[in-house]
């Protein structure tokens, strides 16, 4: 009965998700201003380090980092960007980050043994700690970020760079690195070839979907053709959503 509770208050809070998104997905510079920055848009700080619509004239590189944020694949921290992504101090200072820290995105063993028993005695809250535990690691790289550079690196540094998570599940995470030098004057569209990586682990409680209403980069597509693409671009990736959320590769194997 527990079970059947937890599976409709979870069905619920899916719909109510998506309804917010609808009502204000592509609101925001890339779909609705010609205007270079966006004064509404949230600054630059230790749990903010997304981002924003505005910076994607900026945007040079996406990395993402491996794996999927789970007990048995847990974020690993590539070096797979350019050489000129960052200057050669801030450079220094990331590969120090990335050879040091990575431990903090590690699981600990109270956290698989919390998360194993959940699984046996009531696997819904299994489910719901493990995407707290996904959302705490987050944080951490954050955090952990943040304190390896000095505020102007993050506000005035023309190389700099960015920390997203897609927001529903914390499976997926990437860094992107900007240069502030360039504007939007210098931009036409992303350059191709893009790669838009699917967040969730093909399951009821976490499908899977492109992050596309909370990812600039994702939205940036729009630049191609603007007259066209700012009416049908979101109906495709809202219709892709539905078709992934109905797969599952777990059913290949049975």
């Amino acid at each position: 009965m527990l079970t059947w509770i937890s599976l409709i208050v979870r069905s619920n809070s899916i719909l109510e998700k998506m309804g917010d998104a609808q009502s204000k997905a592509y609101d925001g510079i890339l779909f609705n201003s010609d205007a270079e920055n966006d004064d509404s848009e949230e600054l630059v700080g230790r749990r903010s380090l997304k981002m924003q619509d505005s910076e994607i004239w900026s945007h040079t590189h996406r990395m993402y980092l491996i794996g999927d944020n789970s007990i048995y694949f847990p974020w690993y921290i590539p070096k797979d960007f350019p050489n000129v992504a960052l200057n050669a101090e801030n450079k220094e200072k990331f590969l120090t980050f990335v050879r040091t820290r990575q431990v903090i995105l590690d699981w600990s063993d109270l956290q698989k043994e919390l998360y194993y028993v959940l699984r046996i005695v009531f696997p819904p809250m299994a489910d719901f700690v493990h995407r707290r535990y996904r959302t705490a690691h987050f944080h951490a790289l954050q955090d952990g970020l943040f304190e390896s550079f000095d505020s102007d690196f993050w506000k005035t540094e023309p190389k700099t760079m960015r920390a997203s998570t897609a927001v529903a599940d914390a499976h997926l995470a990437y860094i992107d690195f900007l240069d502030k030098s360039k504007s939007k004057n210098e931009y036409l569209s992303p350059k191709l070839p893009m790669t838009l990586l699917l967040t969730g682990g093909g399951t009821f409680n976490s499908p899977y979907q492109l992050d596309f209403e909370g990812d600039p980069y994702a939205k940036s597509l729009v630049c191609f053709n603007r007259d066209q693409l700012k009416k049908t671009l979101p109906l495709f990736f809202e219709n892709l959503n539905t078709l992934l959320s109905k797969l599952s590769f777990y059913k290949l194997n049975r």
